[in-house]
């Protein structure tokens, strides 16, 4: 194979001498080559005097059936740079950034480096966070080229301060005031002020005359600076009116009250109210504020005196008729006083109305008086309301607190109603009492004691409270324990079934097999059928029967199998252990790796190593755990080599094909041509015809022959036709070269010019007097 060498690049100055184009490509070229290139090139050199930069290709010819080979050169040449002439530049402190390129004089080259008292980023300079002062542009070129710089020098001018803008009240009495000392920050002095229509003005404002608005003062800046300015808003403030004194009086129950409505006059807004209570929004609330005199002042800046007015607040207290309350008497009970069921502290002196709105004397007779709100009121002081409370009055019949009863629950039970227990006809509304409180008339045996519940109807003297009372008794549960399991070997001995009982179960109940017949509770495995044993421990009324269950299982002895062997390739698929076992195995035991670690029952040829796999079945003792093996071994596969090809010319001599397979083909295989007739594995181009040669090495079982495939070729000799020639007139339009060639010449060759250089194959007589020459 033809080698051209590996791409390279040279950057040159314009005045480097020659060099050797040959010597600047990569890796081991073959010596011999051409070069073609954006200039013609003599003995392989570069002339930077006389020959263009760009890509500059090398070819060396391969002899068939190898192709050409090429490898390119990329030559840059650099002049020698031109930095400009030196600049400079003023910049205001507040100016953005500028470009430092543009300040150089001359004609500078693009492409260069800043350097100076700060970083330059882009290019550019930023007054905002760079230093001023002499900032330099390099362009850097390789030897023998000189590098080049160039400066450019920067300063900076301060821009004008005039302050900051502010405001200035002053009264319409006050003398003449300097705007100056108005500015905020730290104005420069020297500037000049215009009035708020734009005229010229002193900064002296005097209030008499001086209109109020927006006076501004102007600080002219130094170039490149553009001016400042800042402004003084003026007001004038006249004489204010606090308005008249006022007064209002408010019940303590009232809502909040404006003070400033209470102002008599015209008064001013604007002003702030002090008083005995802070004053929020103006407003006085009795609900939380202190009556007496508040003080609304209006301040203004001296010499304007601030003014101030008063509004004189007083409270006065609601009438107070008690708080709404109950009555219950009995039907045989004396006339009673209906003020002394008022709760509260209620005012004497009100008067009373009964349920039909009729006036009433506060005295009420059970005898002949409804039952039913009597209202009490009293009447208020203006501006507060009257004030009204009620006493519901009921009468009370004798009360029937029913007969004692009783009861007996279990421990278990739901909660029972203790009102359904009594017996007679009790009436509703009474409290039960008894050793454990009592919620909703509820007995609940869940958290309750036994024993006496009271029944208690409590009415007013002189009518007599009642009682009556349910006895409550309770029954433990039976305990037949909780759910148990037993498993048994099929040889096993006689087996009590009581001890298998989860919980504490009680001794003395009876047992029942799966299919519900008695049963003595003693489990013989060789005769009793598995399943379902019932324990059932009979209660005492009211508490049901409680039963549990032990299930029954029975083991028979195992069978594992018998030992088994087995040879599996290593690219057989995973296999089954449990399949490889004799006999008759049961399922459900484990496996176990021949280095003791579990395993799922399958063997993995291409990842698991060869040895003795156990299968195991645990069954409980006195059953005794049983084990069988698998004895696993490997065999390799054959290795045929890859598939490979061959390519030879018609007159090459015979080649041995083993030779073109891939990889590490084992020997001793056997050959079939493409027809599938045995070869001798030596390809003669003469006779034998191209296409799929088969290469098969048998395997050693389980592993099945394996083979691969080297794919010949053969190419005949090229035809590129005998020397044609051919005259064109200048004036003739573009010809085809490839006809005028002799012969039978085969097509897809390639041109070159008189120079060697590649060319189309297509004549153009108009640019060309030569005539290029056909390679193949």
């Amino acid at each position: 194979m033809p080698d051209a060498g590996i791409d390279g690049a040279i950057a040159l100055c314009v005045t480097s001498p020659a060099i050797d184009l040959f010597v600047q490509l990569g890796g081991s070229p073959d010596p011999g080559g051409t070069w073609s290139g954006p200039s013609p090139v003599a003995g392989g050199m570069f002339n930077t005097s006389n020959m263009n930069a760009g890509i500059y290709t090398y070819t060396v010819v391969g002899i068939a059936p190898c192709p050409t080979a090429t490898a390119a050169v990329d030559v840059n040449v650099v002049t020698n740079p031109d930095a400009g002439l030196p600049g400079a530049i003023t910049l205001c402190a507040t100016d953005a950034p500028a470009d430092l390129f543009a300040q150089l004089n001359g004609a500078p080259d693009a492409g260069g480096n800043w350097t100076g008292p700060s970083p330059v980023v882009g290019g550019q300079y930023d007054p905002a966070n760079m230093n001023p002062g002499v900032y330099t542009y390099t362009i850097t070129v390789p030897p023998p080229c000189v590098s080049g710089n160039s400066t450019v020098t920067v300063s900076e001018v301060q821009p004008p301060d005039a302050g900051i803008d502010d405001a200035l009240t002053l009264c319409i009495s006050s003398p003449a005031a300097s705007l100056f000392a108005s500015l905020g920050g730290s104005p420069d002095a020297g500037g000049s002020w215009t009035d708020p229509n734009g005229l010229a003005h002193s900064g002296t404002f005097n209030p008499a005359n001086d209109p109020a608005g927006d006076y501004t003062y102007t600080v002219n800046g130094t170039a490149p600076c553009p001016s400042a300015s800042a402004v003084v808003t003026v007001s004038v403030v006249a004489l204010p009116d606090a308005g008249l004194p006022g007064s209002i009086t408010l019940c303590t129950t009232d809502g909040p009250a404006d003070l400033f409505a209470q102002l008599n006059g015209t008064p001013d807004a604007g002003g702030n109210w002090t008083g005995p209570s802070p004053v929020v929004g103006g407003q006085y609330d009795p609900a939380g504020m202190n009556p007496g005199v508040y003080t609304y002042t209006i301040t203004v800046p001296p010499p304007c005196v601030s003014v101030n007015s008063t509004v004189t607040v007083s409270e006065v207290q609601p009438p107070d008729a008690g708080i709404d309350d109950a009555l219950t008497l009995c039907i045989s009970s004396p006339a009673a006083s209906l003020f002394g069921s008022l709760g509260g502290s209620p005012d004497v002196g009100g008067s009373w109305t009964g349920p039909n709105g009729l006036a009433h004397s506060g005295t009420f007779n059970p005898a002949n008086d409804p039952a039913g709100d009597y209202t009490y009121t009293v009447n208020g002081t203006a501006p507060c309301p009257a004030a009204s409370a009620v006493v519901t009055v009921s009468v009370v019949a004798l009360p029937d607190a029913g007969l004692p009863g009783s009861i007996t629950l279990c421990t278990t039970d739901g909660p029972a109603d203790l009102f359904a227990q009594l017996n007679g006809t009790p009436d509703a509304g009474g409290n039960w009492t008894g050793p454990s409180p009592v919620v909703g008339g509820q007995y609940d045996p869940a958290n309750m004691s036994p024993g006496v519940y009271t029944y208690t109807i409590t009415v007013p003297p002189p009518c007599v409270s009642v009682t009556s009372t349910v006895t409550v008794a309770l029954s433990a549960p039976p305990n037949a324990g909780s759910d148990g399991a037993i498993t048994l070997c099929v040889s096993s001995p006689l087996t009590g079934l009581f001890a298998s009982l989860g919980g504490s179960p009680d001794a003395g109940g009876s047992w029942t097999d799966p299919n519900g017949n008695a049963h003595s509770g003693t489990f013989d495995p060789a005769n009793d059928v598995i399943g379902d044993y019932t324990y059932t421990v009979s209660g005492t009324a009211p508490c049901p029967s409680h039963f549990a269950l032990v299930t029954v299982s029975v083991v028979s002895l195992p069978d594992p199998g018998l030992p088994g062997v087995i040879t599996w390739c290593t690219t057989d698929p995973v296999g089954d252990l449990f399949g490889e076992l004799g006999g008759t195995p049961d399922a459900g035991g484990t496996w176990t790796h021949p280095n003791g670690d579990p395993l799922i029952g399958t063997f993995d040829p291409a990842t698991d190593t060869p040895g003795i796999y156990s299968y195991t079945i645990t069954v409980p003792p006195p059953c005794l755990s049983v084990t069988s093996t698998v004895a696993v071994s490997l065999s390799a596969p054959p290795d045929p080599g890859m598939d490979g090809s061959l390519t030879l010319c018609i007159s090459s001599p015979a080649e041995d094909l083993f030779a073109s397979l891939s990889g590490a083909p084992d020997l001793g295989g056997t050959w079939t041509d493409p027809n599938g007739s045995a070869h001798s594995g030596n390809f003669d181009p003469a006779n034998d015809i191209v296409g799929d040669y088969t290469y098969t090495v048998s395997g050693i079982s389980p592993c099945p022959a394996a083979s691969a495939v080297v794919t010949v070729s053969v190419v005949s000799l090229p035809d590129p036709g005998t020397p044609g020639g051919v005259t064109w007139c200048t004036t003739d339009p573009v010809g085809d070269l490839f006809a005028q060639l002799g012969g039978t010449p085969d097509a897809g060759g390639s041109w070159t010019d008189p120079n060697g250089d590649p060319f189309s194959g297509t004549f153009d007589p108009v640019p060309m007097h030569q005539a290029p020459t056909l390679t193949r």
